[in-house]
């Protein structure tokens, strides 16, 4: 977010961008977190998270010219509002906690699995093998084919050595043990000191 934008300005290019892409998460949302998020914990979310959850959530009422919707102030249709402290973080946070339906050791075991998934390697070694098949046609034709050789042994040795390595979660993804606490925690963390508890109730 820009220092021109403000946080009402961010909730609409935001949600338009979710409109453009229901499919997956666009990268405007993580450009947007204020501090930005570790490749795993995003590469997660992206996996949890679907653009339409995000659109939901944000459409669902909760928000007022993008923060909540306080106590009503003189004038029409005026209210305080409470802004967040980084509403991308807030936005996906929350969708992830609201429409997570698995335990945290569930979650983690779909998302291990996912990560640790082989085809993407072999397709890349598949489509080398059809590189080789071109470059043979050329002249001077083996210093292409020991190269594409080489990539092969490489993305074989990546793949092996990727697969051994243990995959360290971050916190937001491990131990969640009640979806109304952690979202409690999340309203708390986000939302200045003097919000009413009542409000984020």
């Amino acid at each position: 977010m820009s220092q021109e934008e403000s946080q009402e300005e961010l909730f609409n290019r935001l949600l338009t961008d979710l409109e453009k892409s229901p499919e997956e998460i666009p990268a405007s949302i993580f450009a947007a977190f204020k501090v930005p998020l570790p490749s795993l914990t995003q590469a997660a979310l992206s996996f949890h998270c679907r653009s339409l959850n995000i659109i939901k959530v944000m459409k669902s009422g909760i928000f007022y010219k993008a923060g909540l919707r306080g106590r009503p102030l003189p004038g029409k249709n005026s209210y305080k509002v409470y802004f967040l402290k980084d509403f991308a973080k807030f936005i996906l946070a929350a969708t992830y906690f609201i429409t997570s339906e698995l335990t945290s050791g569930e979650f983690l075991n779909k998302l291990e699995e996912s990560f640790r998934d082989l085809k993407p390697f072999d397709e890349a070694i598949e489509q080398i093998r059809k590189c080789e098949t071109i470059a043979k046609i050329y002249h001077s034709k083996g210093y292409f084919l020991n190269k594409l050789k080489q990539m092969k042994i490489d993305l074989e040795t990546i793949k092996l050595s990727l697969l051994d390595k243990p995959i360290v979660f971050p916190a937001i993804l491990r131990g969640r043990p009640d979806r109304i606490d952690n979202l409690i925690s999340l309203f708390k963390e986000q939302l200045p000191h003097k919000t009413p508890d009542l409000l984020i109730s």
